[in-house]
């Protein structure tokens, strides 16, 4: 995986209505710190690249978390914290499917257009594009058994995913 496909990643989610504008711009701004030694920004830095209070940031960072995009681990120089290190967890087939739903989209919502327009239907179009967009959704975000990440870890290890739950 590779940041532009991280990018992309974001920027299909965002057109897939999955996550905010703000949510976008700070993960957007997260992968621009991918490199080769990892990526460890602050969370002001992150807050100011976004346009966002760090609060807001610390927000973003954890959903991700829970919803197992991202993960990070806390680096320490005695008892005061130096940074984060953070891993981008999402696998290749997942960024693919989030793009052929894009494209599925594109292409219904262009079919939903032209027969409103052809035939009047009663509803907007953009009533069965919102429609389309969830049911794209809940099929691509089937997990195993109906859990998340998250909640699959919760229930393989209640005390890590709590103390994970608490850190972030």
């Amino acid at each position: 995986m590779n940041v532009f496909s991280l990018k992309v990643f974001f920027q299909n989610l965002s057109q897939l209505k999955e996550i905010t504008p703000y949510q976008k711009a700070v993960l957007v701004s997260l992968v621009s710190y991918f490199g080769k030694k990892g990526c460890f920004p602050s969370h002001t830095t992150l807050a100011v690249d976004a346009g966002v209070c760090p609060r807001t940031v610390a927000k973003v960072l954890k959903e991700a978390r829970l919803r197992g995009w991202l993960d990070w681990t806390n680096h320490r120089l005695g008892r005061r914290q130096s940074s984060n290190r953070y891993r981008f967890t999402i696998d290749n087939k997942y960024i693919s499917k989030i793009r052929d739903a894009v494209e599925a989209i594109k292409k219904k919502s262009a079919v939903f257009q032209y027969v409103h327009r052809l035939h009047g239907a009663q509803r907007s179009p953009y009533y069965y594009i919102k429609e389309e967009r969830k049911r794209l959704w809940k099929s691509i975000n089937q997990h195993e058994n109906g859990l998340s990440p998250f909640q699959k870890l919760f229930k393989d290890n209640p005390e890590l995913a709590l103390k994970q739950f608490m850190a972030s």
